[in-house]
């Protein structure tokens, strides 16, 4: 991933999960010091706009250009800080829920069988990552998107 993109998915990233209360103290500590180096050194780009609306693809688009037209693709100390708040995301599990708004994650699973059953989650119900299991996964009754709406998402 180039400099840019590490940097833009870092800010989307912090400001996604690092703001909520809910999110753990690493990667709170993490976002604050990424959010303190841009504010202090790079003026000019509004991260204020992308903590509003994270998800919002024209902010995205705007932080990018204004992070090019800065420069602070060749600022070392702030890539470092964008590549540890990336690392702090992907191994805190409350973090990395948060961010996709998952209703079971499991990791690193071994077991006979697996049974997992009324699951109401955000975008994902259930999501599995490196599971042995020797007989049988049974997964029924998800729900994603707006509980109070089926049909929402």
């Amino acid at each position: 991933m180039d400099p840019i993109s590490v940097l833009v998915t870092a800010i989307i990233a912090g400001a996604a999960t690092g703001l909520k209360p809910t999110a753990e103290r690493i990667v709170k500590d993490a976002y604050a010091g990424l959010r303190r180096l841009i504010v202090d050194r790079y003026h000019q780009v509004a991260i204020d706009s992308i903590e509003r609306a994270p998800d919002n693809e024209n902010r995205q688009g705007v932080l990018k250009d204004e992070l090019a037209e800065c420069d602070a693709a060749s600022d070392t100390e702030l890539l470092m800080a964008a590549k540890e708040l990336l690392a702090a995301i992907e191994t805190t599990p409350s973090a990395a829920a948060a961010a996709d708004e998952i209703g079971v994650s499991l990791e690193r699973v071994k077991a006979a069988s697996l049974s997992i059953s009324e699951i109401e989650g955000g975008r994902t119900g259930v999501r599995l990552r490196d599971v042995d299991v020797v007989d049988d996964i049974v997964i029924k009754g998800i729900r994603t998107g707006n509980p109070s709406n089926p049909k929402a998402e």
